[in-house]
């Protein structure tokens, strides 16, 4: 009986230790979420896509990211990644990221250089049944793995209902006149409920032309596949603000994309009135 009770603690305690090595990818299978690459050992759920990120100063210094092992004796193990820009990000479900993992020995490569600064990610994917484990690592002598430094005006910049909660439109939030600060090369969203009665929706992004933003509407069937879709409607310039204007019968929560494509943060309001319309 003792020789049996040592051999369930050993065993235990072996099956804690493999636990402690192999970090799960499960928490980064949203792009938002994505760590830091830590160059250490992972592991990914069978037919899932994990993100991980780096910063990248964009001086045309090499970058090399290696899968290791990915191809275990030269057989297809079923992973694979791709590279993604910061400006990519904006809408990468539509399209491939700058480049995809090679085959090089039993490993996945990738290799470049290029002009632009900021947060890289990287996407890697397991077509296995199983669950697969992986060492994803990426060097280049501009490349780090912490956040940027912020500049020394930072503190002077307006702060007031900024957020990077809401990059995601599962975490959009109501829509207010409180001045706002979105970061460059982002996607910010908010939301906003309507009745469905037809009554009108006036929606004005206060210094969005100005400050060169993009902003789309979308009812909320379109956001079932709101990036596979046109959206109902987008801000169109008036002086120095953006300005849209629509009604319609569907009821519930619409949403308001708000984009910038600059490469410096741009504050901006937005402002929503309601018009109740007599429909016959």
């Amino acid at each position: 009986m003792k020789t049996l009770r040592w051999f369930l603690v050993l065993a235990v305690v072996a099956l804690m230790l493999t636990v402690g090595a192999i970090s799960v990818g499960a928490a980064n299978s949203d792009p938002s979420s994505a760590p830091y690459v830590d160059n250490a050992i992972h592991s990914i759920g069978a037919n899932v896509d994990t993100w991980y990120r780096f910063e990248y100063t964009g001086d045309h210094s090499q970058i090399t990211v290696k899968l290791v092992d990915a191809l275990h004796d030269g057989t297809n193990r079923g992973l694979s990644f791709q590279v993604y820009t910061p400006s990519q990000m904006q809408e990468w479900w539509k399209h491939d990221g700058i480049g995809a993992g090679s085959r090089s020995g039993d490993d996945l490569l990738w290799s470049g250089n290029a002009h632009e600064s900021g947060t890289w990610m990287v996407k890697v994917m397991n077509a296995n049944p199983s669950e697969m484990t992986f060492n994803l690592v990426v060097t280049g002598e501009k490349v780090s793995f912490v956040p940027p430094s912020e500049p020394a005006n930072a503190a002077a910049a307006p702060s007031i209902g900024t957020t990077l909660e809401n990059e995601n439109p599962n975490n959009a939030i109501a829509v207010d006149e409180n001045l706002k600060v979105i970061p460059a090369n982002t996607t910010l969203w908010y939301r906003f409920p309507y009745s469905g009665t037809h009554e009108q929706a006036i929606l004005k992004v206060i210094g969005g032309n100005k400050n060169l933003l993009r902003v789309h509407i979308h009812t909320p069937e379109q956001m079932k596949t709101w990036w596979n879709v046109t959206p109902v409607g987008q801000a169109t310039p008036k002086e120095d603000d953006l300005i849209w204007s629509g009604n319609s019968e569907q009821a519930g929560m619409w949403y308001v994309e708000v984009i910038n494509d600059n490469t410096a943060s741009v504050s901006f309001q937005l402002a929503l009135q309601m018009i109740q319309r007599n429909v016959r």
